[in-house]
């Protein structure tokens, strides 16, 4: 690149005539300013007349006209070096894999493959959270696949959902109940929610009967996420349980997540977490801890073992445990617990093989303030699903925190 005196001098004055168009005088705006565009021509005809114009001062300093092209030129290259570097920093680039946001799929892990949103480079799927999610090339390119399939369609997503539901269950006796549960009042009445005797709950459909009934005991207000959305907050203030049906965010990932396909691309070879027990009970457990100095401290059994087995498989693998007749799924058989975990804030040693794109897939489990599943966004410990089989029961929740299902 040639640089000279009079060109840099000109590449200036252009710069600042092209500003000229966005000048403000006495509350007057735009390019159809008279008196601005006037008076901006003055000043140009007043640099002319003056040649060097802003150079001037170097002049003054004692610095000759070499000088003053080789400083200017130098100027020049670090404003541009400046606008490179801008460009770079917001547009993201080829990381590590160290930072969480950059999680992908094994493969892209172990060949550094971890490619951050830029502008330009990838698609940037709109629901994304800024601190957490899947940055990886290969789910971007799934996403805007889909997406491109599956616009947002409230309408059509509501459909599709309504499509996959293949019963529906009756009320046993809603007349002895003082509310209705399709329309509740808008906070929480006396005595609710309605309860009834477990031995009644139990003889009515046994647990590990796994043929569906027609008649359930349901005390549950049930709320319309786009009409009762109020009163899910109140209720849900009281630290009382409801039902929420019709999330526009749940209804997309609902219809994403049974398009043909798209699973198997999303959970591709990844081994993940799976929980296996002989039957269809998984009795969770915490081992005691070895403290000399508690008072009550009681030793494991030598000859105790984890009432269920945990390891690692595909979704593929699950699917083709789970995905089988109900002769095969008999409270007696082998139970499949898959669990797939994006660890958020937790960073991704939580997991070995950790899903970052649940924050992206399950949009309304997002840590943030305005959503209605997550009451204190600083405190979730990720997100955490599981896929289960026909006839699972969880005999016992290991964690202690209050859970939103």
């Amino acid at each position: 690149i040639l640089f000279s005196k009079e060109n840099i001098v000109s590449i200036l004055m252009q710069r600042r005539s092209v500003n000229s168009d966005v000048v403000h005088l006495d509350g007057e705006e735009g390019p159809s300013n008279v008196r601005s565009r006037r008076y901006m021509q003055h000043r140009r005809r007043q640099r002319r007349k003056r040649g060097s114009g802003g150079f001037d001062f170097l002049e003054r300093m004692g610095i000759d006209a070499n000088a003053q092209v080789v400083l200017a030129g130098i100027v020049l290259l670090c404003l541009t070096a400046a606008v490179v570097l801008k460009m770079r920093l917001s547009g993201g680039s080829k990381g590590d894999g160290r930072d969480i946001n950059r999680i992908g799929s094994n493969k892209e892990r172990k060949e550094g493959k971890h490619n951050h949103y830029g502008r330009g480079e990838q698609y940037r799927i709109p629901e994304a959270m800024r601190e957490f999610g899947d940055r990886s090339s290969r789910y971007a390119e799934l996403r805007e696949e889909y997406d491109a399939l599956l616009p947002p369609d409230p309408q059509r997503s509501r459909q599709a959902v309504q499509s996959l539901i293949k019963r529906t269950y009756k009320q046993i006796d809603p007349s002895s109940m003082s509310y209705d549960i399709y329309n509740c009042p808008l906070t929480p009445p006396p005595g609710y929610p309605m309860q009834w005797k477990v031995t009644e709950v139990l003889n009515n459909w046994n647990p590990d009967d796994v043929t569906p009934h027609t008649d359930i005991y349901q005390g549950l207000c049930v709320f319309d996420f786009e009409v009762d959305f109020e009163k899910a907050l109140n209720y849900r203030e009281a630290e009382l349980p409801f039902i929420v049906r019709n999330d526009p965010e749940v209804l997309r990932a609902t219809e994403r997540w049974n398009y043909p396909g798209y699973m198997k691309k999303l959970m591709d070879d990844d081994k993940h977490r799976t929980e296996y027990s002989k039957n269809n009970h998984f009795m969770y457990f915490v081992p005691p801890k070895a403290n000399v100095g508690r008072k009550h401290h009681v030793n494991t059994p030598k000859d105790w073992k984890p009432p269920h087995k945990e390891f690692r498989m595909t979704y593929e693998e699950w699917l083709s445990h789970a995905d089988t007749t109900d002769d095969n799924l008999g409270p007696d058989k082998p139970h499949w617990y898959h669990r797939l975990i994006g660890c958020g804030s937790m960073g991704k040693d939580c997991d070995h093989f950790s899903s970052e794109y649940l924050f992206d897939e399950l949009t309304f489990l997002q840590p943030v303030e305005d959503k209605l599943y997550v009451i204190e966004p600083e405190e979730q410990k990720g997100i955490h699903c599981r896929f289960g089989m026909k006839g699972v029961i969880a005999g016992k929740l290991s964690p202690s925190w209050k859970v939103m299902r």
